[in-house]
């Protein structure tokens, strides 16, 4: 496995994580009648906490998987090597 490899897994997976988080958080992975459930018995403090949290998350992982297809894309056209991992580091 080379380091752009590496790089790739790290970063993506960093960010599916966290967008996997905020997705359970959001309630975005529930079905209706299950959300509407949780709306009845869930306070208002509950729901900010929730929403707040879900789009740190979300936004949290949106650099992590850019970098990543970034990565994937350039390594893809073979403007990557291992010599220039070298020099970045």
């Amino acid at each position: 496995m080379s380091h752009w490899e590496m790089a790739i897994k790290i970063t993506g997976g960093i960010g599916v994580v966290s967008w996997l988080l905020a997705g359970l958080l959001s309630g975005a992975f529930i079905s209706g009648d299950r959300t509407r459930a949780n709306e009845s018995i869930e306070t208002a403090e509950d729901k900010r906490f929730r929403s707040k949290f879900s789009s740190v998350l979300f936004l949290f992982g949106l650099p992590f998987l850019t970098v990543a297809l970034l990565i994937y894309l350039a390594n893809l056209r073979g403007y990557l090597t291992a010599a220039s991992f070298v020099l970045l580091a």
